[in-house]
């Protein structure tokens, strides 16, 4: 990304050493400026690929972040984080992924296809295809259409996209690869690099009492297997 993140952390750190690779070459010279306007000597970003990234290092780093990738690249990077976590991470370590994943991201689904379809039918810039996929999706939740009556996520989904910056909607809905897997799908890809399932990020979602229906709760804890578990959850 931009390289924010990374800088704020690394300057609130300064005894942890950070790295971040990032393909796009204008992003990692923004990058760079925010660590040498900062004066950061516990940071580096390379210009690279996942795949050449997944070929340095090797039982290295304490913890690794994939933040809104894994599910959003073509296989060949995919294959590639998986290469880099099961290189670079030491035993032990923290690998921290995120995603949008189903069954939560079902009555949204919907959107995200429609906005590719305008896109492949629209050819321009990504300002004007999303703009041209909003003022259609704002005209059918205006109307109520029946999908919108039937999906009451999707109708507040739309009110908040409305509100959002049309750069970021469009880095996040015009990328043609955009899975929507089951948590037992990302499960099973990183175990292929020796990676298993500790916990939720979101902190309460690791507690039945609040993310789960009370009636829902005794079947969770019939579920023995982890995996599935998690699934059910």
């Amino acid at each position: 990304g931009q390289g924010f993140g990374r800088a704020l952390l690394a300057a609130s750190n300064p005894e942890v050493a950070f790295e971040g690779c990032e393909f796009n070459a204008e992003q990692v010279v923004h990058a760079r400026s925010l660590i040498a306007d900062a004066a950061l000597a516990n940071i580096t970003v390379s210009h690279t690929s996942f795949e050449e990234a997944a070929r340095h290092g090797a039982n290295d780093v304490d913890v690794a972040i994939a933040h809104g990738i894994l599910s959003w690249i073509e296989p060949a990077s995919q294959r590639a984080v998986v290469a880099n976590l099961e290189r670079r991470l030491r035993p032990n370590g923290l690998a921290y992924v995120s995603y949008n994943c189903m069954p939560g991201w079902a009555p949204l689904a919907p959107i995200r296809r429609l906005i590719l379809e305008v896109k492949q039918r629209n050819p321009g810039d990504s300002a004007t295809q999303i703009r041209i996929a909003l003022e259609l999706i704002e005209k059918l939740w205006r109307t109520n259409a029946g999908y919108f009556v039937m999906n009451p996520m999707a109708a507040h989904h739309v009110g908040a996209m409305l509100t959002m910056d049309r750069a970021y909607l469009a880095h996040e809905y015009l990328v043609e690869r955009a899975e929507l897997p089951l948590f037992a799908d990302v499960a099973a890809i990183l175990a292929s690099a020796g990676v298993t399932f500790v916990a939720s990020a979101a902190l309460l979602d690791n507690f039945d009492t609040y993310g789960a229906p009370e009636t829902v709760r005794p079947l969770i804890a019939q579920v023995d297997d982890l995996i599935l578990r998690e699934t059910v959850r």
